[in-house]
């Protein structure tokens, strides 16, 4: 049998195809998996912020008295908190820890702020959370706003 007669691919060619393909299919599977982990840190951040705007709810029907006087208030949907209050008193130790756990477990940057509004007359209190999602893939202004009435 001549060797010139002979078609086909080599076992060299038949192995690089091999690799270049599994290289492909390599690439495409960590570009979905990117895409999935960012789609879960920004289900994660959605889940913390609700779990602590309904702390910060708990706290205020255990210090209704001081919620119903508006003395938790901090900050307006127009100018949200994004500092964190001093410890100096039970309410602003509640305020204190809120903050801390947003900025410890949203993002600890200028983006992650609070709102806490209790109307004096309804006794509705309204907990606003705002945070940057945009480094998990969401939008870049988030939030969650959580209310009851004491």
């Amino acid at each position: 049998m001549n060797i010139e007669n002979q078609r086909g691919l080599t076992l060299t060619v038949v192995l690089a195809l091999a690799m270049l393909v599994s290289f492909v299919f390599i690439g495409l599977i960590n570009i979905q998996s990117n895409k999935n982990m960012k789609s879960n840190q920004s289900v994660s951040y959605t889940s913390h912020a609700m779990e602590l705007g309904n702390y910060m709810l708990e706290a205020l029907r255990a210090n209704k008295e001081e919620a119903i006087a508006g003395n938790y208030n901090l900050g307006t949907i127009a100018s949200p908190h994004c500092t964190i209050p001093s410890d100096t008193n039970l309410v602003t130790h509640d305020q204190n820890l809120w903050m801390n756990a947003l900025k410890n477990q949203i993002s600890n940057d200028d983006s992650t702020c609070g709102v806490i509004d209790c109307d004096t007359t309804t006794q509705i209190c309204v907990v606003t959370i705002f945070w940057d999602d945009k480094s998990a893939g969401g939008l870049a202004d988030r939030s969650i706003e959580v209310s009851t009435r004491l």
